[in-house]
């Protein structure tokens, strides 16, 4: 190949030069790995990796095997291009195509071996979380939503005066002069008191807001400390705020309290009462990605759950270099973030040992509760790695120290900065406890529970329909719902997603809690579709429904009952499940102006699995201002013109262009400076054949039937459940994953990568 003619990969940040290649005559039989073998991995090295001093780039890209094989044609050999005949050409292409350059072979240049790891942050958090659920009743959300009311008389919740008790969606009451239960609650004098749990979806940060002219007190999660006490109040202030971190899909205990007196009534010398002093509680939330909003009777439970242990420490970022979550780094800060967390952990403990060790600090035998304690703690958090040598070490420990809560606390500190718990593979495990541990660190990201260890030790463990069987029941389980939204935030890229803002003039009833309700419009309709009885791949891309309430309806200009919750409705004819979602298309535009080019890369990278680089720089768009009358379209086109552009352009733009009938904030339009919208597009497939789309929804149906788009979703899912490269685990996976069937369930997948991990990376387990 002549070096002085460039060859554009897709995002590439350099040229590309495919390497010196003399001429060859080959034979039927000389395969295209032959050829490159010989010809081209002395520049390139046997793995497409790059030769240091020659090319050092790595051979990657988008292009399918025709164009390819046409640029290899076209450009090699170096001395004399143009020489090669085209089907010699293609011989080389399907090669660097399968082996090494396109997204089916992303990791084709690393290491491939299942690493040791250790747990990330958010298996950390749940661990020590459910360690410690492991000595309380047992969580539960099943019931009724909303909160258990109960209405008194008097003001101080006596039994006695209990009137009614009733579930309430919510806790937003303006009573204003009134009776909350007129002829039997005197409307001057009342107390009421609402029990239950929270059920927040996501973790983080959630700003707690009680609003009242009244006294009240607020228990989260703690039921002997208020989180917001307004017992006793002085001056005018009717707004009370604090907040709490909470872990997504865990069930936190709730309790409000709310009284209001006579204030001034006199009846003993039967004076005429003065007017009736008005009343009102409201409980809000700003949850993370959210809006303040009343907490509406979705996130509430009637039935009351333990404390959970929420961690406070916090850890630094996982690794993602290999494009999903792994514990593989080890740096100072990880260690602090362990030794803190574990600090933390022995001392939320040991205040809390009369309830969890069941050791009175009266009882004569409290130190060998405690003890027993102590090692029944050890075997919940090593599981897989328990020996009994952990208990020899244990007996020392409360041997060495008089005091029992010490003896409590080193214990707890050897445990949880301990290998056998931080790290999830280490070599010489109890086979059938690491399967357990294993499926729960796929489905739940955390440790097995003491259950789940009794079943797996009991059945046949190696079955594959048992084990199966086991993840399915597993999956009904709130810890991998949430596992199962975090991939979904990872597959879309909305991960960190909080600020999006719109032009005012354009879009002026855009605000935060239009945003905040697309963005549970969303995580509704994956729920929604992933937890149906099929969880079908095409619905989720081909529904066309959509989760709105009475402000995002007016918002998208569809027809929704005022004051509606939110409850599904079907979309227009041009929507077409996740990728017309308004929240993505939100996400992926400009405050004034969609983006023809971030959706692009978003339908190409992110649901084709098209491999692609960031680009070599960073450019800015041609400002709308500049030219006036263009469209858009007509804007990228443009700009994206010259030739060292159409490389990855030629792929992004006609995807996105598909979706410019959907203005920067989601909402379908049909044109755009007075002109009608055009939003024909297509994709070149790895075959090079060709797939012109007139509508989001024939682009959607090519890619729900698309099998290189089903691949990949499966690839994501097994990253993500099994935080391992696919390869490691041998060539059949992806079948054993993606069995020759009709439709892809996707809970399916999840339950497949969960058992194949669980296995080890051994052959791929065969179905009888």
């Amino acid at each position: 190949m002549n070096s002085k003619i460039p060859f554009f990969f897709p995002g590439l940040t350099t040229l590309v030069v495919l390497g010196a290649f003399t001429p060859l005559s080959l034979a039927a039989e000389i395969t295209g790995k032959e050829i490159y073998l010989a010809k081209c991995a002395t520049c390139h090295g046997p793995k497409g990796e790059g030769v240091k001093g020659k090319y050092a780039k790595k051979l990657n890209g988008a292009l399918s095997i025709s164009q390819l094989a046409r640029v290899i044609q076209e450009t090699m050999p170096e001395k004399d291009p143009g020489s090669l005949k085209l089907a010699e050409a293609e011989k080389i292409a399907g090669y660097i195509h399968s082996a090494f350059y396109f997204r089916g072979s992303r990791d084709a240049n690393a290491e491939v071996r299942v690493e040791l790891a250790h747990l990330t942050a958010t298996q950390y958090q749940n661990a020590v979380a459910d360690l410690i659920a492991s000595f309380r009743t047992k969580e539960t959300q099943d019931g009724p939503a909303g909160v258990q009311g109960e209405y008194f008389k008097g003001r101080n919740f006596n039994k006695g005066d209990k009137v009614l008790t009733r579930a309430d969606p919510e806790i937003h009451f303006d009573f204003q002069i009134n009776s909350p239960e007129p002829g039997k609650i005197d409307p001057y004098e009342f107390s009421i008191r609402w029990t239950g749990s929270l059920l927040p979806k996501e973790t983080g940060i959630y700003d707690l807001v009680v609003r009242t002219d009244h006294a009240f007190r607020l228990w989260v999660n703690d039921e002997k400390n208020p989180l917001i006490d307004g017992w006793v109040k002085s001056g005018k202030e009717t707004e009370f705020k604090s907040a709490i971190r909470l872990l997504g899909g865990r069930a936190y205990f709730l309790r409000l309290e709310f009284s209001k007196a006579k204030q001034g009534v006199n009846d003993s010398n039967k004076t005429p009462k003065p007017p009736v002093k008005p009343a009102f509680i409201k409980l809000y939330w700003k949850a993370p990605f959210g809006a303040l909003e009343p907490i509406p009777s979705r996130n509430f439970l009637t039935k009351t759950n333990p404390e959970v242990f929420v961690l406070d420490t916090p850890f630094p970022p996982d690794d993602r270099s290999r494009g999903w979550e792994r514990g593989v780094g080890f740096s100072s800060e990880w260690e602090t973030a362990v030794r803190e967390g574990a600090l933390e952990t022995a001392a939320y403990v040991t205040t809390r040992l009369e309830e969890l060790a069941k050791a009175p600090n009266a009882a004569g035998d409290r130190k060998n509760k405690l003890r027993d304690f102590v090692k029944k703690l050890a075997r919940v958090a090593f599981s897989s790695q328990w020996n009994p040598e952990t208990d020899t070490r244990i007996d020392k420990i409360f041997q060495d120290n008089a005091d029992g809560e010490m003896g409590v606390k080193k214990s707890l500190l050897l445990i949880l900065m301990s290998p056998r718990f931080l790290y999830t593979r280490l070599p010489g495990a109890d086979a059938k406890a690491q399967i357990a541990s294993r499926l729960a660190l796929g489905l739940w990201d955390s440790i097995p529970s003491p259950e789940l260890l009794e079943k797996i030790s009991t059945g046949p463990a190696l079955d594959l329909k048992f084990l199966e069987a086991t993840a399915r029941q597993m999956m009904n389980d709130p810890r991998a719902k949430q596992k199962v939204m975090r991939f979904f935030h990872y597959l879309l890229n909305v991960e960190h997603i909080a600020d999006i803002q719109k032009e005012k003039l354009s879009f002026p009833k855009f605000n935060d809690a239009v945003l905040a309700d697309m963005r549970l419009s969303l995580d509704l309709f994956v729920d929604d579709v992933y937890f149906s009885p099929g969880s079908q791949f095409s619905e989720l891309l081909l529904s066309r429904n959509l989760y709105l309430n009475s402000r995002l309806g007016d918002f998208l200009q569809t027809a929704v009952k005022p004051g509606a919750g939110f409850a599904k409705v079907p979309g227009d004819e041009f929507r077409s499940g996740i990728i017309t979602h308004p929240y993505l298309l939100s996400v992926l535009a400009y405050p004034g102006e969609s983006s023809p080019i971030h959706r692009g890369v978003f339908l190409a990278r992110g649901m084709l699995g098209v491999g692609m680089n960031p680009p070599p720089e960073a450019v800015a768009p041609l400002a709308p201002d500049l030219h006036p009358s263009l469209s858009t379209r007509e804007r990228v086109e443009m700009q994206t013109r010259p030739a060292s552009c159409l490389t990855c352009h030629g792929i992004i733009n006609p995807l996105g262009f598909t979706l410019e009938k959907y203005d920067a904030a989601g909402r379908f339009r049909r044109e755009e400076k007075s002109k009608a919208i055009n939003a024909q597009g297509s994709f070149v497939d790895r075959q090079g054949k060709a797939h012109n789309f007139s509508t989001p929804r024939e682009l959607a149906q090519f890619i729900s039937q698309s099998r290189e788009a089903q691949e990949y979703f499966a690839e994501n899912v097994f990253h993500h459940v099994t935080q391992q490269p696919l390869r490691a685990y041998g060539n059949e996976t992806l079948q054993f994953l993606l069995p020759k069937e009709e439709g892809i369930n996707m809970r399916e997948i999840f339950i497949r990568a969960a058992v194949r991990d669980a296995l080890g990376p051994v052959k791929t387990p065969q179905r009888n």
